[in-house]
């Protein structure tokens, strides 16, 4: 588990460097690394990758992408994902942040 967490760390970095021009990637790594972290029982900084994760979605309006970390947000925090909060237009919060 942990070769795969520093995998992960070293992809998010790389995605760290890139995320002006490829601001989905820091999204998909970090639900990525998010779900390896969950899995090794650091729920907290899982949940904290996955603030970034939905922040970068934002920032490159991928709506579907929001969506996704929000529900596996949900999963990691043990809670079930209340349908209206799942059709919501999530974009609307990232929209002034462009």
């Amino acid at each position: 588990m942990a070769s795969w967490t520093r995998r992960c760390t070293f992809s998010s970095g790389i995605a760290n460097e890139l995320k002006r021009d490829h601001p989905d990637a820091i999204g998909a790594i970090g639900e990525l690394l998010a779900q390896v972290l969950a899995l090794d029982g650091r729920q907290e900084e899982a949940l904290a990758v996955l603030d970034q994760a939905e922040s970068s979605y934002g920032r490159a309006t991928n709506n579907a992408g929001v969506l996704q970390v929000r529900a596996l947000r949900s999963a990691i925090a043990g809670q079930s994902v209340p349908e209206q909060e799942a059709t919501a237009a999530p974009l609307a919060e990232h929209q002034d942040k462009r």
